[in-house]
């Protein structure tokens, strides 16, 4: 069995191999991210990406596999499931009123790129744009959220 990823997950995938220096501590292989070659690219800054992974996380949290409902145990403490539930609750309100402050367009765009990282020409199609345009308005859309949850 080998250690790194196939040759059929490489045509798919852009992978960086592990690294453990002074400059990274990753100790597995991870896919490049739509998110982080607009960084690299300097589409986007540090604060721009960083909007666009946490809108990934509440996304997960709020919509995502393995979410336990409440439990709707009694008692003076809360159970896990109950704090899952209030972590939801909190993930649900904070992408609505991302949605809100941002508009539909701008929030459909992140939704797409940080969440299910769409290729820019399949974004570009549903929006009837050019690829370019379609990494521009995104770029545009995480510093917008990047100014409102500054």
């Amino acid at each position: 069995m080998s250690s790194q990823p196939s040759p059929h997950y490489r045509q798919h995938h852009e992978v960086d191999a592990p690294r453990v220096d002074t400059q990274a501590f990753r100790q597995g292989w991870r896919v490049r991210t739509r998110l982080d070659g607009m960084l690299a690219a300097g589409l986007i800054s540090a604060a721009g990406w960083q909007a666009g992974a946490d809108f990934r996380v509440k996304w997960e949290r709020a919509y995502g596999q393995g979410i336990a409902p409440a439990t709707g145990m009694m008692g003076v403490r809360a159970s896990h499931g109950d704090r899952m539930a209030a972590g939801r609750i909190d993930a649900v309100t904070w992408l609505r009123r991302a949605h809100d402050a941002l508009g539909e367009r701008q929030f459909w765009l992140i939704e797409r790129c940080a969440v299910h990282d769409a290729s820019w020409v399949s974004i570009a199609a549903d929006l009837a744009i050019d690829d370019k345009r379609a990494r521009a308005l995104t770029a545009q859309a995480l510093g917008a959220l990047a100014e409102i949850w500054r």
